[in-house]
């Protein structure tokens, strides 16, 4: 004790375990309080303290709180012989780790294992046992745990206020212009990819975080092809450039992601295939997962996996449809933290999303705007094979399906940026990536946005026969224009409308409701031709939907020289790359020529205007 406390000294007899014991207090060598206590509750210090007070006017009863206190922390943290605390030695231990944190204040160890470095929060598993092996090789006994518990408290203080910032990264990573996956083996190893190709690195330069549930990726191998995947997936050969797309996609440094939506008959292998997909880039010890409870649910599953894949989805509340948008283009979900009044936990991410299902989940315009839309096909019988098979078939395929997946990110990489064409579409970042990177893939040049616009197009006519007023305005937009407030339009709906449509759960019951409704379709419609106006005056909502004619100007004559080249020869007749329909040709007084260089009537492969015999007309491609 202090000076100001006349001599007043307080010791402590252990009597078991966890702070108990017998604690006397001496005034001048003379003993004025003694009690058996638990040192480790406060009530049983501050009672021990008012005692020690009572009486005794020179004696603080703060000093005394302290000084039990101090006791309570001596005895919890073990000291040795040589006077060390326990909780001491553990955070000088901990010397051999680099400590720092992320951008959101959650502090970090790296430990140093051999010629690699493995990154875990300071409060996991892994750091607690690292700190308690050195322990018990320096003094050959196990630390108690509130020692080891007070050591990672200093040790968190010392990450956050000592340690540099550093951003962490599930499963794959940019940097530098190159491209990081980890392959979550026990050696740390990551693929590094770059615009030269591909090589196996222990020192990545950015830190790879392991969340729980994740598997090995196996050894890439050089010389594969991606067309190798084709016997474990069973789709349409149209549909293949999607699937190969959206799974370069998945391993681009950056987002925006779509999501696959894959459907299809019972017995199709759906399921199978999504597992498959998700093996590929980010195997899991639950590669499917049942639809997520709420938003939390879905926000922890992409802070701990680099793609989440949703099994059997049969129908998708607006609320999951939202969310499902957010982490596809980027967003983020806060809730109050555990055992906590005030502090926030935030979780952000971009992922890409596999949704499987018999039917058609996505139907919400603004999902199918960034959702690649794939049909299984069924399965013959005579192709079928036990999943045993099947699996150990793909798991041999794997490392140079993966290595043929590499090289083609590799060629994205070094296109990257090269070539822009004249119109981008939605999700421009994802199919401007894909795009450098088809040949690689094993697709012809423009071959995957051919598909990409045809699938665009399919979404349109999902989204607006989803719609509860969908068909309804499809028949009354057939018998024209329309123009008027937004009751009359309901009006129109409900006479157009059946019985079974009108009691449909969604139909608009007010002109809010159905101006609401409107405007969820109004990219939809804009798809089909028809161009949406709406206004709002002072006494009702006006509402002006017409058909339009679709003659865009003629894209410019691209510079020569191939990273100026917007568009190269496409696979779909009477269109300029981008799927547009046959209703861009028109007469023409004086066509250019009357058949493209590459023999398909419709296109030149560069968006160029050109023209065809059409029996007594000629027909020029306004496209």
């Amino acid at each position: 004790m202090g000076d100001d406390d006349n001599g007043l000294t307080i010791d402590f007899t252990p009597a078991g375990r966890n702070g108990k014991g017998t604690v006397t207090a001496r005034l001048d060598g003379r003993a004025v309080a003694v009690e058996t206590i638990d040192l480790g509750k406060p009530d049983a210090r501050a009672a021990f303290a008012r005692q020690v007070c009572d009486g005794r006017p020179g004696i603080h009863l703060a000093a005394v709180e302290g000084e039990l206190l101090q006791i309570a922390a001596d005895v919890a943290g073990g000291g040795d012989s040589d006077g060390e605390s326990q909780a001491s030695r553990l955070v000088r231990l901990a010397d051999d780790c680099e400590l720092w944190h992320d951008a959101r204040a959650n502090p970090w160890a790296s430990l140093r294992t051999g010629e690699h470095a493995e990154h875990w929060p300071v409060r996991s598993r892994t750091v607690k046992r690292h700190l308690a092996r050195r322990f018990f090789a320096e003094v050959g006994k196990a630390p108690c745990s509130q020692a080891v518990q007070d050591a990672l408290t200093v040790i968190e203080g010392k990450a956050l206020f000592d340690g540099d910032q550093h951003d962490t990264h599930v499963r794959i990573a940019g940097h530098g212009g190159k491209l990081y996956v980890d392959l979550a083996g026990p050696d740390w190893q990551a693929v590094e990819v770059g615009p030269g190709g591909w090589r196996l690195t222990t020192t990545p330069p950015v830190r790879f975080r392991r969340a729980g549930g994740m598997l090995p990726l196996p050894l890439p191998v050089a010389g594969g092809r991606l067309d190798d995947l084709r016997r474990f997936v069973h789709v349409d050969p149209e549909a293949w450039p999607l699937l190969a797309g959206w799974l370069l996609g998945a391993i681009a440094p950056r987002g925006p992601y779509p999501v696959l939506v894959v459907h299809g008959e019972q017995g199709s292998g759906k399921s199978t295939a999504a597992a498959m997909l998700r093996a590929l880039v980010d195997p899991s010890e639950a590669p499917l997962r049942t639809a997520p409870r709420d938003e939390r649910d879905l926000a922890i599953a992409a802070n701990n996996g680099w793609i989440v894949s949703i099994d059997n989805v049969s129908g998708l509340p607006p609320w999951l449809s939202d969310a499902l948008c957010r982490l596809a283009t980027g967003g983020g979900f806060s809730t109050r933290e555990l055992y906590s009044d005030a502090e926030e936990v935030i979780f952000s991410a971009t992922r890409p999303v596999i949704l499987n299902g018999i039917a058609q989940a996505a139907t919400r315009g603004d999902l199918l705007d960034r959702a690649l839309l794939v049909e299984a096909q069924p399965i013959p019988e005579r192709d079928r094979l036990p999943e045993r098979e099947l699996w150990s078939t793909f798991d041999a395929a794997k490392p140079r399906i993966l290595g043929a997946l590499l090289d083609a990110a590799a060629a994205a990489l070094d296109g990257d940026g090269k070539t822009r064409p004249a119109r981008l579409p939605r999700m421009a970042d994802f199919a401007l990536w894909v795009s450098a990177g088809e040949t690689a893939l094993g697709l012809a040049d423009g071959e995957f946005l051919g598909a990409y616009a045809g699938n665009r197009a399919e979404a349109v006519e999902v989204t607006i026969e989803s719609a509860p007023i969908g068909p309804a305005l499809l028949r009354l937009l057939a018998g024209g224009d329309f123009a008027g407030s937004a009751a009359d339009l309901l009006a129109a709906l409900e006479t157009e409308a059946s019985d079974k449509e009108r009691r449909s759960r969604g139909w608009p019951t007010s002109a809010r409701g159905v101006a609401g409704a409107i405007r969820r379709l109004a990219p939809a419609l804009r798809g089909l031709g028809f161009e949406v106006v709406t206004d709002r005056t002072a006494r009702q909502r006006s509402i002006r939907i017409e058909k339009v004619r679709d003659e865009p100007s003629f894209a410019s004559q691209p510079s020569q020289g191939p990273e100026n080249t917007a568009f190269r020869d496409g696979p779909n007749d009477g269109c300029d790359g981008w799927g547009r329909a046959d209703d861009g040709w028109r007469a023409a007084q004086n066509p250019a020529k009357t058949r493209s260089d590459d023999g398909c009537d419709g296109c030149d492969g560069l968006s160029q205007p050109f023209s065809k015999d059409n029996g007594d007309e000629v027909m020029e491609w306004t496209g």
